[in-house]
């Protein structure tokens, strides 16, 4: 299915992004979260501090795809406001037909 919305390569490249992902596991999604020793067993493909409120490391209107569930409650307000603005900047713009 993600390969004819998407097509190939954003399947390939996973450009699909779960911020705060957990144990969740799709070949399709990059997971993103904070190594710790609480989530050490997790399948994380990026890294990353959200409390450090510093830029996700993709580029500008990359992904296809921004999900995040259970997280911004275990985040501080600045850190969810950063979340979002960077999943605003990764996002892919979309076509207006109007």
């Amino acid at each position: 299915m993600y390969i004819s919305i998407y097509g190939k390569d954003d399947v390939r490249n996973k450009r699909f992004y779960n911020i705060g992902a957990g144990l969740f596991r799709h070949p399709a999604w990059t997971n993103i979260d904070f190594y710790s020793d609480h989530y050490k067993d997790n399948p994380i493909d990026i890294n990353y501090d959200l409390l450090e409120k510093k830029p996700l490391p993709l580029p500008d209107s990359s992904a296809n795809i921004v999900y995040s569930s259970h997280t911004i409650e275990h985040i501080t307000n600045d850190a969810a406001q950063n979340m979002f603005n960077e999943a605003h900047r990764i996002l892919k713009k979309m076509v207006s037909f109007g």
